[in-house]
This record gives structure tokens, sequence and C-alpha cells, in this order.
């Protein structure tokens, strides 16, 4: 890193587990983007805060390498238009209108060797309102949010007022929101979706990290990270709206945890155990 910053680095590429690593540093880069996992709620500051530069999100896989990168608006993922078709369903297949949160389905435009048509990646994630018009082939073919066709193999973009306030013509995944396996699953086997968590986490400065355990129906821990020497009184603060969520029956536990566990992948999921898989 030494060397490289010798060289004049303006950006880094971190995975959201080494965020945290980087705080130390007394480099200062123009800009940060992020790779592999999204940023939980308040560590977008923490970098901007410590670091200086300004941290950009980006949403890829590898079937597709780059799917989406935010713009300086920070108003979702501008998606690769040019060679990736993206749409959010619901469960039969339907395409959902901008704002509802649905599965995140994808088409390579140019994967001659192996053909994804409506590949469901499984993620979650919403469309955000669009008015680029795209050109394909004399018909017309919804480009996530936008319109299309492809004319003599050129890919063009026409449109009467920008898709976003950047200035950008492309499509916008408006937000993604986390994976389909990872539930939670009530006493009377009902299953949730994990989205709530990170939404629920977030007024709780100081809880530095979080993370679900579930091995059977209606009973959870959940493990923090946190240098909170009151930590164990403060857990009910946490406790009133995850019972509000998942049920008075539900048997809820805390532990404090030096590190969460992560997957063969290194990522880092919101719930672990028989529940998700």
């Amino acid at each position: 890193m030494k060397a490289l910053l010798q060289d004049g680095l303006q950006a880094q590429m971190p995975a959201p587990p080494e965020k945290r690593l980087l705080i130390n540093w007394t480099w200062r880069p123009e800009t940060i983007v992020t790779a592999a996992e999204g940023l939980r709620p308040g560590m977008r500051e923490l970098i901007e805060a410590q670091l200086g530069g300004k941290v950009s999100l980006s949403y890829g896989s590898r079937e597709f390498m780059l799917i989406g990168m935010e713009c300086s608006e920070h108003a979702g993922y501008h998606i690769s238009s040019d060679n990736l078709y993206v749409e959010v369903v619901d469960d039969e297949g339907k395409p959902l209108p901008p704002g509802e949160v649905g599965r995140i389905v994808i088409t390579d435009l140019h994967n001659e060797a192996t053909p994804f048509i409506r590949y469901e990646i499984g993620d979650l994630g919403s469309m955000g309102v669009g008015s680029g018009e795209w050109t394909v082939g004399g018909g017309e073919l919804g480009v996530g949010s936008g319109k299309g066709r492809v004319e003599g193999g050129e890919l063009g973009v026409e449109r009467s007022q920008p898709a976003c306030s950047c200035g950008l013509p492309f499509a916008r995944l408006l937000s993604v929101e986390g994976r389909l396996q990872e539930v939670i699953v009530r006493p009377d086997g009902e299953r949730l979706t994990a989205l709530f968590v990170p939404h629920l986490m977030k007024e709780f400065g100081w809880v530095d990290g979080y993370q679900v355990e579930q091995e059977e129906p209606g009973v959870m821990t959940m493990a923090l990270v946190t240098d909170e020497e009151g930590w164990r009184e403060k857990t009910g603060e946490i406790e009133g709206p995850l019972r509000e969520k998942l049920g008075e029956g539900m048997e809820i536990e805390f532990r404090r945890v030096g590190a969460l566990t992560k997957l063969s992948n290194g990522k880092t999921p919101i719930v672990i155990g028989a529940s998700s898989s």
C-alpha cells in the first residue's frame, strides 16, 4: 500500500470487512469504491470522515462482473445497460414497478458461450424511475426502468430528460436489499427476510457489527461487536423492536463477539445457521 501511495494512488477498492482496517491510514484518496458487499448503516460516513474521499458503491457478481455503479448523486446503481438487461420481478416473474422490492433477474446481451436469460442472481432489490429510451432491433424492450431497441448492432440512447439527476441516461437499481436466503424463522414457522435488520440496527451507534444466529425456528441469538461497557443492559433497546417484528414468542439472546462469522467467499451475512440455508 505504501508503494502504491508513492505512485500517486487516487482510488482504492476494499471489500467491506476490510474497511475498518483502513480507518487508521493517514492517506487521503479522492475516491473509494467498495466491492463484494454493501455497506451497513454508518459505514459510508465513517470511511469518508476518516479517509476524506468520497465513497461510491459498486454492484457485481461472478456471472456478470460489474452490474451497476453508484453515480455522484448516490441515487442507486447505474446499470451497464449496453451489456446487461436487468429486471426486478415478483415471485411469478412479472416485472415490478419502480420502488417495489423483488427478485433481481439479469439477461447478458453479449455472452455467446454461456447465455444467461432472465437469470435469477439471488438478490432482492428495486428499480429506480428512469426516462431513457433504448432501441433494440425494431421492437421495444424494457431495460430496467427505461425502454429500448438495438439497430444495426449498435446500442444507442435517446432521452427526453435525464433518468437521474446526475444526467446519466442509464437505468438504475434504486437499491440492492440483500440475499433471498437470508431469513429469520418465527416460532410459527413463518420465514421473514432479514432485510429489516440493517434498518433496525442503524439506530444503535454503540454497535459496531451484528449478526443473527439461528439453528431452529423461534430461537435466535444476536452476536454483537461492541466496545460498550454496559452493552448487556442496552440490549433491551434492540430486543423491543425485534419482538415487534418477530413476535413475543421468539426466544432472543445476545452475546458479544470479537468478530463476525464469514462465509468461505469472505462475505459477512446478516444471518447464519440452518434457517438461512
